[in-house]
C-alpha cells in the first residue's frame, strides 16, 4: 500500500516515524500542511484562530485542493492508498472537512486514524463519529482499546544517536507537564533525594498555582524533545509516572529500551506487555521502596527495540484490512 500520513509537528513525532519516512511508498507529513514553507506561512495565518477571532476570514476551502495537488504520487489503483491521520489533527473544522473532501476525491482509498493520546485528553472529538468516518481506528492505550473497542498499538519509536555530556547528567530523570500529577511528582523527587539519588526533574507548566522547590527541580516552559534525548541519554534511570486513567507506555519507557536505561514506572501494566524487562524496570506505588544499583551497564535486547519501530504499525494497519475482507 502507498500511505500518506498526516502526523504531527512535535519533535517526537519526527523521531518516532523516522524509519518510515524515506520509504518509497510513504508520504510523511507534519500536520495538514505543505512542503512549501511559503504556502504553509500563508495557510498558518488564513487559519489563525488569532485573527479569525477578530474577522473571519472567508475561501478557507480553497486550501483542499492545493493540499489534494501536494500529493506527490497518487496510484493507480486507489485501493492501495491509505491516509493514516494523527487524532490530534481532527480536533479542528477545518481538518475535518479536508479528510471529508480525501474521501470525496478517494472514495475507494484506506482512512485510518490513530489516537496517541487516551481519548478523555482530545476535545470536540466523538468517537462514534470516528468510527464511521474512518476504516480503522487505532489507539496506543489499551484502556480504550477495550473502552470504546478500537485497535491497540503502541506509540512507536527510533533511535537517534546522541552524545555523551556532563552537562546533562543525573542519576533519576524526569520530564512532564503538571496535570493533574504535581503532588505525585514531588513526592517522588523527595523520596529518590532521600535515599541518596541526584535526581533532575523539569516539569513544564507555567499556569502552576504552587511552585514546590527543590534543588533538582526545574520549572520550564518548554524543552526540545532532542534536549530531552540529551537527558535521556547521560541519565541513569528514567522515570515515567503516567497521568490518571492511562495505561499505555509512554516516550519515556521508549527511551528507557532505545538508550538502555532503568526504568522506575507507575504504569502496573506494563508488567502484561512483551516489553516488560524485570531487572531493568521498576514499579512503583506511593509507598516507594526500591533499591536500585545505577552504577551497572545495562542493555535491552534487539529483538525488544525493533518491536517500537513504525514499520509495525503499518504491517498492523496492512494486516487488519487484509483480514478484514
Amino acid at each position: 500500500m502507498y500511505y500518506v500520513i498526516y502526523g504531527n509537528s512535535n519533535g517526537f513525532y519526527d523521531i518516532a516515524y523516522r524509519d518510515i519516512v524515506d520509504l518509497p511508498n510513504v508520504e510523511y507529513y507534519r500536520g495538514i500542511c505543505f512542503e512549501n514553507k511559503f504556502l504553509n506561512f500563508i495557510l498558518r495565518i488564513h487559519l489563525s484562530k488569532k485573527v479569525n477571532g477578530i474577522i473571519e476570514l472567508p475561501f478557507k476551502k480553497c486550501w483542499y485542493k492545493l493540499l489534494y495537488y501536494n500529493i506527490k504520487k497518487k496510484p493507480k489503483d486507489e485501493d492501495k492508498l491509505c491516509f493514516l491521520f494523527f487524532s490530534r489533527l481532527i480536533e479542528d473544522d477545518f481538518s475535518r472537512n479536508y479528510l471529508l473532501y480525501l474521501k470525496d476525491r478517494f472514495p475507494r482509498a484506506k482512512y485510518v486514524c490513530y489516537f496517541h493520546d487516551i481519548l478523555d485528553s482530545h476535545i470536540n472529538i466523538n468517537i462514534e463519529n470516528i468510527k464511521e468516518i474512518f476504516d480503522l481506528v487505532l489507539t496506543y492505550d489499551y484502556n480504550d482499546s477495550i473502552k470504546y473497542n478500537l485497535i491497540y498499538h503502541p506509540t512507536p519509536y527510533c533511535f537517534v544517536s546522541i552524545e555523551k555530556n556532563k552537562k546533562y547528567e543525573s542519576d533519576i530523570y524526569f520530564v512532564g507537564k503538571a496535570k493533574t500529577r504535581l503532588q505525585t511528582i514531588v513526592s517522588a523527587y523527595d523520596k529518590f533525594e532521600q535515599k541518596g539519588f541526584k535526581c533532575l526533574f523539569f516539569i513544564v507548566d507555567c499556569n502552576l498555582k504552587e511552585y514546590p522547590i527543590r534543588n533538582g527541580i526545574r520549572y520550564i516552559e518548554t524543552m526540545s524533545y532532542i534536549e530531552n534525548l540529551k537527558y535521556v541519554r547521560n541519565s541513569k534511570c528514567v522515570l515515567e509516572i503516567n497521568q490518571e486513567g492511562a495505561i499505555g507506555m509512554t516516550p519515556r519507557t521508549w527511551e528507557a529500551i532505545m538508550y538502555d536505561k532503568y526504568l522506575i514506572t507507575n504504569n502496573i501494566y506494563i508488567k502484561n506487555t512483551p516489553f516488560f524487562v524485570g531487572k531493568y524496570m521498576k514499579i512503583y506505588c506511593d509507598n516507594i521502596d526500591i533499591d536500585l544499583d545505577l552504577n551497572k551497564n545495562i542493555s535491552y535486547p534487539c529483538k525488544l527495540k525493533l518491536l517500537l519501530s513504525p514499520i509495525n504499525l503499518i504491517n498492523k494497519i496492512e494486516y487488519n484490512f487484509l483480514h478484514s475482507y
